[in-house]
């Protein structure tokens, strides 16, 4: 058990007794989650689950690249959250995949596999604005030239 940041203070604040006052002392990882910029989600099931991810982890800043357990998860919370994807997406997801993909982004795939479908798709916002610009023929076009 290796801390994954520390956390330096300029002076640890002290009961009237002279004990650490560890009700003073602040939250664990706030100036981490303070200063991370996460990544937004790009479709309907990484909504669903960064959605979820918040609730079991109680953070509010949460991207889709981040590990689950360098955000504070652990084996219990993993439980937690499998129900709560089984319940709100009604697709069985195992604890191994949750443990080899720790990232809503990795997740995603998992949840996409275990439903039978296709992955949802992701279009980053510049390919969107192309796309937007082509008409039907022309996106059709382009798409058998690339072989999709």
């Amino acid at each position: 058990m290796v801390p994954s940041y520390f956390e330096w203070l300029a002076k640890i604040p002290l009961t009237a007794n002279g004990k650490i006052d560890r009700k003073a002392l602040p939250r664990p990882g706030a100036g981490v989650d303070a200063a991370r910029e996460a990544a937004a989600p790009r479709n309907a099931v990484e909504q669903t689950l960064l959605a979820l991810w918040r609730e079991v982890l109680g953070l509010a800043t949460i991207g889709i690249h981040d590990n689950f357990f360098d955000l504070g998860g652990q084996s219990l919370k993993a439980v937690r959250l499998r129900a709560k994807i089984e319940s709100t997406l009604n697709v069985s997801v195992s604890l191994r995949d949750l443990f080899a993909r720790p990232t809503i982004a990795q997740l995603a795939v998992a949840v996409a596999e275990a439903s039978g479908g296709e992955q949802a798709a992701v279009v980053s916002p510049e390919l969107a604005e192309l796309m937007a610009g082509l008409s039907s023929e022309e996106l059709e076009e382009q798409l058998r030239e690339l072989q999709l």
